[in-house]
């Protein structure tokens, strides 16, 4: 049976040094040979049949080697589960440990000496009715929502054909039939098409007058790489002309005969059921005030979960503050040296490792309140906080087609899965603190709380 020794270096820094005799680990070793010799094949000798001094010889070595590996991890884990510590990072063998002798035709005791961090001890301080807190309630104007259920009519217009005696605005499309000229001629087999131009996008004065008098039907010539001052052939050829992006032999001349097939504006949705079942749902909203309350109640709904976002982080920092745990320093530098890059200088691995203690000091408290509060993530949770991300990016280009892939994607990804569940868990113990400190309701308006949200995204991106 192995041995186990530990030796507390001090309150944060243990030795755990297992021996293995030989009977703990021969019988896996064996077994490991075993499976070798059925599915091995060497050269000289006939599939499973080569004898098994010959093969302790040329593979045993290597086997030992996991083998050995495998069981002192398994027999470190258990003890550090059943003696209930919790260590910081990965135990790494001691500087002292020396090199093993494995000699697979010899088996012996084998010693791996550890070097463990530990959790350190403590309560976690400033949970109490004195610590005091402000959540944000935004005040929502008439004028915030009016300006809401326009974006939203204009979301939802679709351009209309307009009379010709109107005077053509800057944003309306013009339909035109283009007809590829040469030397001021139509060209036999020229590219034809027809395309779509808003005035806005056109920056020749001259043209954009000149057109404030056309007529549908008018036929005049131009030279559309004139149209602009700094005209984009990739655009003029494949978003005007309509060619082919994976067409790159045809070749076409900069003059057109432009034909006015059509003027369309875009026309705002008419309030009506047709439009607020579009909208809000079938049979959900009738009228427009149902509509600006309708509105009102997602617009108000968003800001809490932002102003709940700002409270939490408020609460973190304060908690960070409240609680720098002792770490053992010289341990996790040794250990974030043994994953870093030899390059850096003294002052970056110096900022590394501040970095690197700050979010260890805060993943201890973390798991002080999770256990604190007894918080649990479900893994239906995760999987429904992943799809709502997901259809939150989808829902800005109206790529809803992709969302099924993408949550299956996301699901298969670990670190993904992970870093939702960490993040979960942390909102959940932050949740809990919250209704232990004294949490008071401060009104603000659209434009404070907006400059307050922009200072505190600024400040994590960063």
């Amino acid at each position: 049976m192995p041995t186990i020794v530990r030796e507390n270096i001090d309150n944060l820094h243990a030795t755990i040094t297992v021996t293995l005799d030989k009977p703990d680990y021969e019988p896996l070793f064996n077994e490991e040979l075993a499976k070798q010799r059925k599915k091995a094949s060497f050269k000289g000798f006939r599939k499973g049949k080569i004898p098994e001094t010959t093969l302790r010889r040329m593979v045993g070595k290597q086997i030992l080697a996991e083998v050995l590996n495998q069981e002192v991890g398994k027999v470190l884990y258990d003890y550090l589960k059943s003696e209930n510590i919790t260590p910081l990072g990965q135990p790494l063998l001691a500087e002292e440990q020396r090199p093993l002798d494995i000699d697979p035709l010899r088996l012996s005791e084998h010693t791996f000496k550890f070097d463990v961090g530990l959790e350190p001890q403590f309560e976690v301080q400033g949970i109490d009715a004195t610590a005091r807190f402000q959540r944000y309630d935004v005040q929502i104007s008439d004028a915030e929502l009016a300006e809401e259920l326009q974006k939203i009519r204009t979301q939802n217009a679709m351009h209309q054909p307009i009379e010709t005696d109107e005077p053509i605005q800057a944003d309306d499309l013009i339909k035109f039939a283009a007809r590829e000229l040469e030397e001021g001629q139509l060209k036999a087999d020229g590219w034809q098409c027809e395309f779509e131009m808003s005035l806005s996008n056109v920056d020749n004065e001259t043209f954009k007058a000149a057109m404030q008098t056309r007529k549908v039907g008018d036929t005049f010539h131009v030279n559309l790489f004139e149209l602009f001052d700094k005209p984009d052939e990739h655009h003029i050829r494949h978003h005007l002309l309509q060619i082919p992006h994976d067409d790159h032999n045809t070749q076409v001349g900069p003059n057109y005969e432009l034909q006015i097939l059509e003027f369309l504006r875009l026309q705002l949705s008419e309030l009506n059921q047709a439009f607020f079942d579009e909208v809000f749902g079938p049979d959900e909203v009738h009228d427009e005030a149902e509509a600006l309350a309708a509105i009102k109640k997602g617009i108000a709904s968003n800001y809490a979960k932002h102003a709940e976002r700002l409270l939490l982080d408020d609460i973190k920092a304060f908690l960070k503050e409240k609680n720098q745990v002792p770490l053992p320093e010289q341990f996790l530098k040794r250990q974030l040296s043994l994953q870093g890059d030899d390059t850096k200088t003294e002052e970056e691995r110096e900022d590394a490792y501040h970095n690197f203690a700050e979010m260890m000091q805060w993943m201890i408290v973390k798991h002080k309140l999770v256990r604190q509060f007894d918080v649990v993530v479900t893994e239906e949770e995760v999987q429904k906080a992943i799809i709502q991300n997901i259809y939150n990016t989808l829902a800005q280009y109206r790529l809803f087609q992709l969302m099924e892939s993408m949550v299956e994607r996301a699901m298969q990804d670990e670190n993904q899965v992970r870093n939702t569940y960490e993040f979960l868990l942390e909102q959940k113990a932050l949740r809990a603190v919250a209704t232990q400190l004294t949490i008071e309701p401060t009104t603000v308006d659209k434009e404070t709380f907006e400059q307050k949200l922009y200072s505190w995204q600024s400040s994590t991106e960063g």
